[in-house]
């Protein structure tokens, strides 16, 4: 269990530490949400929301690309030629051993190649 503790400290440290680079890409804090020990944070901007999930089974983060049209899961955004291109050339790899951080970051710069092609 303790474990699981460190993993949520660190997605929640890493959520702070991106939030400028949402903000950048003008999203806005929005909700926060706990369901049990499962965290699922929101950002918004316009028409389109982001939503960050962490939690049990298996502690890896999770998200989500809302427009007016549609929701996209990872596996959807990988129906996309141009995003399953980017992902194939962009591997995410863990160094080191795990860093949540590290993965938010690599979903950063999934959402910059995703957000033009699904719709902003």
């Amino acid at each position: 269990m303790a474990i699981d503790n460190k993993l949520t400290d660190d997605f929640l440290q890493g959520i702070k530490n991106i939030e400028p680079e949402l903000n950048q890409l003008g999203f806005k804090a929005g909700s926060v949400e706990k369901k049990g020990v499962a965290y699922f944070i929101e950002y918004g901007r316009r028409n389109v929301a982001i939503e960050f999930m962490f939690g049990p089974a298996d502690w890896d983060v999770e998200i989500f690309i809302r427009t007016q049209e549609r929701k996209f899961a990872f596996k959807d955004l990988l129906e996309i030629p141009t995003i399953s291109d980017w992902v194939a050339d962009h591997r995410y790899t863990r160094q080191n051993g795990r860093s949540v951080e590290a993965e938010l970051h690599w979903y950063m710069e999934l959402l910059k190649v995703s957000l033009p092609v699904v719709g902003e």
